[in-house]
């Protein structure tokens, strides 16, 4: 990243000359809101909800301090342009996503970008400063697979899923083990996990061993205590349904159940919209291979996006759950006894961009408001996300560590 510093220094240069003769600004993208189609809005169902989402929040996002001294490419969103490379690639196009993580941190006024990232043949996590290209720290472990930040910007904690489920909490700065917990014995885990806002909750898929009350529970990490949401998931094959926090902190799911009916749940506030699906029943939900493996929801909670294993992405009007778009966004692709299309699917906290990484070798922006494709790298990433300041785009991949510059 350290090599484009001084061609960046030189535009602001430039750009700041101009100013005075006419204007030299940024165009950040639009965050205008999405417009419902004209679809007929579907009939609201309950199944162990009842309620159905009426009131959202849009998320306070922080702005930084002060402008990071990588400056950014000026123009528009098909400006967004790759700034650096760094670090190993990686071997394997077809790799977990969730073994690598994202932070954004204030330390004393000034901004710091954190990529943590999982070396599996060394058995160890690397933390890397994306701004000076370096590995800050190295945490030694056996087995992970997966790993967050910690919001108090000093933690990370990495999941071993088998067992009885551990979470291992690390000092980020020392490099010393803060202390190890045990979920609940007794149980399957999904592979990923993820964390509230607050970082009080630890969110996991759980099923008991017998592969029934599979629910999504969360771990306290202050009292050691683990609840369970009040909804029981069906699960099709082997692939638990996708989860994560809000932007305003709630739990939420998309799901199908037994009314034949694709539900988008807020586990958090127990309230269930249904989504309009073009399929009547899950025969034709199975043919179609359109079961869910990830979702995302805009920053300002006005639409819901899931990425299906037919490789198309659903955006949804989040308050009614009318369909606005279905977008054609990768190709499935099959190994044994394993099939998947999209592993990330993420919104700007800034903007309308959609990012979607998928398993074909492509990682692909899109404007969500129009469903244009906005930029294509034809680069297999196994990892790509946001920046919190929405400023970057981080990815890994076959060219090691990316990082992109969003206007």
């Amino acid at each position: 990243m350290a090599k484009f510093k001084s061609c960046y220094f030189i535009k602001h240069i430039l750009c700041s000359f101009l100013l005075i003769f006419s204007s030299c600004t940024n165009l950040p993208f639009s965050t205008g809101d999405i417009t419902p189609s004209s679809a007929t809005t579907p009939s609201k169902t309950s199944s162990q909800f009842l309620s159905p989402i009426v009131s959202i929040t849009p998320a306070v996002v922080t702005e930084p301090a002060e402008i990071h001294p990588l400056a950014l490419n000026e123009g528009n969103i098909y400006k967004i342009e790759n700034l650096s490379a760094f670090g190993s690639p990686n071997r394997y196009c077809i790799h977990s996503a969730i073994d690598t993580a994202l932070e954004t941190r204030f330390i004393n006024g000034q901004v710091e970008y954190l990529l943590a990232r999982t070396d599996f043949e060394n058995r160890n996590i690397q933390i890397w400063d994306l701004e000076k290209e370096v590995d800050l720290q190295t945490f030694k472990i056996e087995n992970v697979d997966s790993v967050v930040f910690s919001p108090d910007r000093r933690t990370l904690i990495s999941f071993h899923r088998y067992g009885s489920g551990t979470l291992t909490l690390w000092d980020i700065e020392s490099g010393n083990l803060k202390r190890e917990v045990v979920i609940e014995p007794n149980h399957y885990y999904g592979e990923r996990i993820i964390i509230s806002q607050d970082g009080s909750r630890i969110a996991v898929f759980s099923c008991l061993y017998n592969a029934v009350d599979c629910r999504v529970s969360e771990f306290n990490l202050q009292t050691n205590q683990v609840s369970y949401a009040d909804y029981f998931f069906p699960l099709y094959g082997e692939t638990p349904p996708p989860y994560i926090y809000s932007p305003s902190g709630n739990l939420v799911s998309i799901t199908y159940n037994n009314d034949n009916k694709l539900h988008f749940l807020d586990l958090t506030n127990h309230k269930d919209t249904i989504l309009e699906f073009p399929f009547s029943n899950l025969n034709e939900i199975a043919m179609a291979e359109a079961v869910f493996s990830t979702m995302a929801v805009s920053s300002n909670e006005t639409y819901i996006a899931g990425g299906a294993e037919n490789g198309d992405i659903y955006l949804w009007d989040s308050a009614v759950g009318t369909l606005l778009k279905i977008l054609k966004a990768h190709t499935t692709q099959r190994g044994d006894g394993w099939s998947g299309a999209i592993q990330i699917l993420e919104f700007s906290p800034k903007s309308n961009l959609l990012l979607s990484v998928g398993y074909d070798g492509f990682t692909k922006l899109w404007d969500a408001k129009t469903g244009i494709l906005a930029k294509e790298i034809n680069t297999c990433h196994h990892f790509g996300g946001f920046t919190q300041d929405g400023r970057y785009l981080v990815t890994v991949g076959g060219k090691g560590i990316e990082v992109w510059g969003i206007p």
